[in-house]
């Protein structure tokens, strides 16, 4: 059996689809630091004056207050619960419309927050946002 073109760049997009979900589960393992701008960027709330950002802060110290579910780990969860909703979207999305789904897990597209490590942010919850917004 003689290895195609295609074969090859097969290999090399499942070889790349592994090293992104490795390395998705090793940010994650390895944790954020409690004080860094990813973590602290969702805690803004309404009691600091920020009127416009603190919405997603003020959900989080309820939760805190309601359940005593730790407000890193709710972050943790609505971040990667955000991140994998989009991955579904598009995914759902392309297979639907027909469209190669090879360019999914490139750094232009789904990719980049796990390659730059920016996966704990509020982008992807302000892109599904958008989303829901068009629809």
């Amino acid at each position: 059996m003689a290895l195609t073109k295609n074969h090859i760049i097969n290999s090399y997009f499942f070889l790349f689809i592994f090293i992104l979900v490795w390395k998705f589960i090793s940010n994650i393992k390895t944790g954020y630091s409690k004080e860094s701008w990813n973590i602290t960027e969702f805690l803004i709330n309404y009691e600091g004056g920020f009127v416009r950002r603190g919405f997603l802060g003020e959900i989080i110290l309820y939760i805190y207050n309601f359940t005593g579910i730790k407000p890193y780990s709710t972050i943790i969860f609505i971040s990667i619960s955000a991140y994998i909703t989009l991955v579904w979207f598009f995914v759902k999305s392309f297979i639907k419309n027909g469209y190669t789904l090879f360019i999914l897990p490139f750094v232009f597209f789904l990719g980049n927050p796990i390659i730059t490590d920016f996966l704990i942010r509020k982008d992807v919850l302000l892109i599904l946002i958008f989303i829901l917004t068009i629809y």
